[in-house]
């Protein structure tokens, strides 16, 4: 249900930063606001950028679990650029890369940004968003940044916190199983030797 709520936040609003602790699905709800798009309009472009190589990967591995209806494809060293595709997975470091022609940023209707707290106010990822002419921004996290310059540079650049959902509160409602910590004392026979 919390999900579908923030999908449906995202619509309305257009644009905004959705905090989802670990663990809330926010890949699953990703998918479902791209394919409540693309429901709509089948020739939806968007930019769908994450941290690193490990989640392209992950991230088009669950996309394709999930079945959704858009194409996407993968953008990264060892991948080309596909412009015909629905939606676009790419990492920061492609984007960077000054061999990387990212133009194409210009003429997305939709740019989602994974892991969004990384978009600190220093970083060089910012100059970036000079090409990202959509209105139409979504930054999705488990945590915002704890200085406010950067959360300001957030809420700046990909627009306010519209749902937000912390791990406690998914306990609470057993999305989540409770945690438990034990502590063990060891003691050995032996000492180790260091």
């Amino acid at each position: 249900d919390y999900q579908d709520k923030i999908v449906r936040n995202c619509l309305n609003t257009g644009r905004g930063t959705v905090v989802l602790a670990t663990a809330g699905g926010k890949t699953l709800t990703i998918a479902t606001l791209l394919e409540s798009i693309y429901s709509v309009d089948k020739n939806i472009t968007c930019a769908l950028i994450v941290p690193d190589l490990g989640l392209v990967t992950q991230t088009y591995n669950d996309f394709v679990d999930y079945g959704v209806n858009f194409t996407f494809s993968k953008w990264t060293g060892a991948h080309e650029l596909d412009i015909s595709s629905n939606v676009i997975i790419c990492n920061l470091g492609i984007l960077q890369s000054s061999k990387s022609n990212v133009e194409w940023l210009k003429d997305v209707d939709v740019c989602v940004i994974d892991e969004v707290h990384k978009l600190r106010k220093g970083n060089k990822i910012n100059k970036l968003f000079k090409q990202v002419r959509t209105s139409n921004i979504y930054g999705f996290t488990g945590t915002m940044p704890e200085e406010q310059i950067d959360q300001w540079n957030i809420v700046g650049k990909v627009g306010p916190v519209i749902y937000e959902k912390t791990s406690y509160e998914l306990r609470l409602e057993d999305y989540l199983a409770n945690v438990n910590v034990k502590v063990l004392n060891l003691e050995y026979n032996t000492p180790p030797r260091y």
